[in-house]
Parts: structure tokens; C-alpha cells; sequence
């Protein structure tokens, strides 16, 4: 067995500074960016609210400047989360609700997701 000792000369990781813990990261990272995607933006966000518009209709009793409202909020909580994160919980909610979705039901699914891929990326 070969034993690990860090710059002190004490058992370890086997890492010794820490950029190279942070290289060790990068690879996990950039994986979970990739299949979460970039932060979303105000026209991809547009796109979302489309498709479940198309499916759903236009959510019931709101105004236009209600549904201004509702996007800037919905803008304003999904950003956080990649594209491809808010495309999948999205496509899940018009796969499985009758009707529009609460906006605590995107994120609920958004957190999902990424934890999903945390925990198979490491």
C-alpha cells in the first residue's frame, strides 16, 4: 500500500497544495455544467414560459401586467439554475400536471435535478 503524506510530512489525501485539490474539482465541475448547462437568460426563460403557455394556456385571472410581474419573478428565482435544468423540469411538468405549474414546483424540480447530477457526478 502506498502511503500518502501531505507537505508536513503527515498522512493525506495525496493532495499537496491547494491548487491541486481544485484541479481535482474542475473535472466533477465542468461535468455538472455540462449537463445542467449555462445560467439561464430573460429569452430562454421566454421560451420556457411559452411552452407551458401552449400547453397549459395562459395562466388564469392575470392581467398583462400580472404576467410581467410573474415572469420578472420567475426570471429572478430560476436564474441560479442552467438551461438544461429548467428545460427538464419544465418538459416534467407539462408531462405530468393538469395544470400551470406553481412556481415553487419549477424550483422544486430545478433543486432535484441538480442534486441528481451532484450526487452521480461526485
Amino acid at each position: 500500500m502506498d502511503d500518502q503524506r501531505d507537505s508536513m510530512g503527515q498522512p493525506g489525501t495525496g493532495l499537496t497544495t491547494l491548487s491541486e485539490a481544485s484541479r481535482s474539482l474542475k473535472p466533477s465541475l465542468q461535468k455538472f455544467q455540462e449537463q445542467t448547462g449555462p445560467a439561464i437568460t430573460a429569452p430562454q426563460l421566454t421560451d420556457e414560459l411559452t411552452r407551458l403557455n401552449a400547453v397549459f394556456g395562459s395562466p388564469k385571472d392575470r392581467t398583462m401586467d400580472q404576467l410581467r410581474v410573474m415572469a420578472n419573478e420567475w426570471m429572478k428565482a430560476l436564474k441560479p439554475f442552467g438551461r438544461a435544468t429548467v428545460n427538464r423540469a419544465v418538459t416534467k411538468l407539462i408531462q405530468e400536471s393538469k395544470w400551470w405549474p406553481a412556481l415553487s414546483e419549477v424550483l422544486a424540480l430545478c433543486r432535484a435535478d441538480e442534486d441528481g447530477w451532484r450526487d452521480a457526478l461526485g
